[in-house]
């Protein structure tokens, strides 16, 4: 290994080697850090159940009391070491009807689906895969055209100099901090959290590389590139480009001028550039050789590899094209397309055909129309067939956005809101208002439910952001008697065997005695109040309970903070009810109390603003606010 760094002459394949060297490393002590921590859970949650088992036999002391919320807080050490970004994302957003939540699912599906032909060979399909996209990043044709042409825009010695100083330590390190730390940088799934510390910037060390170099060439962009350039330069955006093009044809129109307009796109602008010619622009706009030398580098190091149904395909080398996320791209891409506006002083056509043949990029000639303002149609028509494309009429999409036509007027958004109709589920559609926003909300749910859905009360809906969606439902039903209890089956003309409470079998179960009056349900609530440290009081009803929460001497925010923790038992509670009826093994009620505790923490955590820890939420939650 010291060998073969002592001979390669080039900084970055060194450095490359360094991290293949690492990588069974690393490899290894991450496989034994993991085996370590899953026995120490697995001995920690025998040791819990044994607790539990003495507790429910009645035979807990306050040793194995003491030692079991011991136990817990140890589990709730170990859960905090090994959990990421994606699980605070899970319990932001993975168990409701969000976005996030069918991603996770569609991604599943079409991991698994199979369109089309059926081969029974898994080497067939990597090899057609492979062969597929080894061709499409095949080495070019030495033979091309070079674009002999002057570029104004040039740098200058201090700014070749600035780019080409030695990267300070400081730079390192604001490169570093300015990442999310919820991004993976690698295939390896570390985020950049993980690696703030200096021995393992294994995973990310290109993407600190790519940023830095970006970051040095977008100081000096904007002296290069012509100013209609919108995107990826500093104080423009990409929406100037419609705008601009909207007014023009309603100026247009409005004056009554004859003009034409020609509409281009490129095909895999990315994956077509070609590296020599990038580095010829480069050198005409100035840049020095060291710069030249590492976004080379840069570049032909790249290998590529297919993920066929699980498994890697072989790699091949890549020998053109610009990486897509990568933090160099645009800025790269933006010089070579700085070229073509160069080039537009010569005729069209020539300019074309030039810049295909030296920079791979080529008209897409199935999009390229003809748009004739004040034109007559006759005429239009026969441009564009000397041209060799089709004609365009107003309005028309350009970047997404709809341009051409009258936008005042309701008609012209007409295709826009059947084409979100169409994306939009049926439930959801119902729920949003062509005057407003245009984003999906809890809070116009909520609305639309208490004011079209509803009939109306006294009370309005109430809705505790600090708690999952399916939490806040189960409140509302429990607030309406809507829960299928035992008496709510017998009422709807459904025989059953008994309607008494399944918990203690003292009482007909009603949605008030489950939850209020029950003695399981006095005692959880008893231990959560001396956990609050607020006056417990005796509740048998709903109404009650809500008179209660009301008069709190709490702020406002830790009376919905609470209400949350009150929502979270109920849901503890009509869980514990159903695997008592229906579960194989009765539940331990032992488990009850620590499981709202724990619970309620790791959603409200997760989902307010507020920052706060374990500690703070054992002992004093009354002091935190939302």
């Amino acid at each position: 290994m010291t060998r073969d760094l002592l001979i390669e002459s080039n900084a970055l394949v060194r450095m490359m080697k360094k991290l293949k060297y690492l990588k069974e490393k690393i490899r290894m002590w991450n496989k034994l850090n993991k085996e370590k921590s899953h026995k120490s859970k697995r001995s920690l949650l025998a040791e819990l159940a044994d607790c539990d088992a003495i507790i429910d036999k009645g035979e807990g002391e306050n040793n194995v009391i003491n030692r079991r919320t011991e136990v817990v807080n140890l589990l709730q050490e170990v859960k905090k070491k090994n959990s990421l970004e994606a699980a605070q994302k899970w319990a932001i957003e993975g168990d409701e009807n969000s976005k996030y939540y069918h991603g996770v699912i569609n991604k599943k599906r079409n991991r698994l689906s199979i369109r089309g032909t059926w081969i029974d060979s898994p080497s067939l399909v990597k090899s057609e895969f492979l062969s597929h996209f080894k061709n499409r990043f095949e080495q070019p044709n030495s033979n091309r055209l070079h674009m002999n042409m002057h570029f104004s825009n040039t740098l200058s010695s201090v700014q070749v100099a600035d780019l080409e100083c030695q990267v300070s330590k400081e730079e390192i390190k604001k490169t570093v901090w300015d990442c999310g730390i919820d991004k993976s940088p690698g295939p390896d799934g570390f985020t950049f959290g993980f690696y703030h510390r200096p021995i393992s910037l294994i995973g990310s060390m290109y993407k600190i590389i790519s940023k830095i170099l970006a970051n040095r060439l977008v100081v000096v962009l904007g002296g290069l590139v012509n100013e209609i350039q919108s995107t990826f330069v500093a104080d423009k955006q990409i929406l100037d480009g419609p705008f601009i093009l909207n007014e023009l044809v309603q100026w247009c129109k409005k004056k009554k001028k004859q003009s034409l307009v020609f509409k281009v796109d490129f095909e895999k602008a990315y994956d077509s550039v070609r590296w020599d010619h990038l580095d010829d622009i480069m050198r005409k706009f100035g840049f020095g050789e060291k710069w030249c030398m590492w976004i080379q580098s840069c570049l032909r190091f790249s290998k590529g590899s297919v993920i066929v149904n699980g498994s890697l395909a072989e790699e091949f080398q890549i020998y053109k094209g610009l990486k897509q996320g990568d933090l160099l791209s645009p800025f790269l891409f933006i010089l070579v397309m700085e070229s073509l506006h160069i080039s537009f002083q010569r005729v069209v056509d020539v300019v074309l055909d030039c810049l295909n043949r030296a920079s791979g990029l080529r008209i897409n000639m199935t999009k390229r129309k003809l748009l004739g303002i004040s034109v007559e149609d006759d005429k239009v028509k026969q441009a564009a067939a000397k041209i060799g494309c089709n004609t365009l009429k107003t309005p028309f999409s350009y970047l997404g956005s709809k341009v051409g036509g009258c936008m005042s007027r309701i008609q012209s958004w007409n295709e826009t809101i059947e084409r979100m109709a169409c994306r939009l589920s049926k439930w959801k559609l119902k729920t949003l208002l062509i005057g407003g926003s245009g984003e999906f909300s809890t809070t116009s749910v909520r609305k639309m439910i208490d004011v079209f859905m509803l009939p109306e009360v006294s009370s309005k809906t109430r809705w505790i952001k600090a708690v999952p969606i399916k939490v806040n439902v189960h409140a509302w039903k429990v607030k309406l008697d809507g829960l299928p209890t035992r008496l709510n089956i017998s009422r709807r003309g459904i025989d059953i065997e008994s309607i008494l409470c399944p918990m203690c079998g003292k009482a007909v179960e009603s949605t008030s005695h489950i939850f209020f009056t029950c003695q399981m349900s006095k005692e959880i609530l008893r231990k959560i109040s001396r956990w609050w440290d607020i006056d417990y009081m005796e509740i048998s009803s709903y109404e009650e309970w809500l008179d209660w929460i009301l008069n709190m001497r709490l702020s406002v925010k830790s009376k919905l903070l609470f209400e949350g923790v009150c929502y979270v038992l109920w849901w503890h509670v009509w869980s514990f009810r159903n695997k008592t009826i229906f579960g194989s093994q009765i539940p331990s009620k032992a488990m009850i109390f620590d499981d709202v505790v724990s619970r309620s923490f790791y959603w409200c955590r997760y989902r307010c603003k507020v920052s706060f820890s374990w500690i703070e939420w054992l002992k004093k939650p009354h002091l935190i606010s939302l």
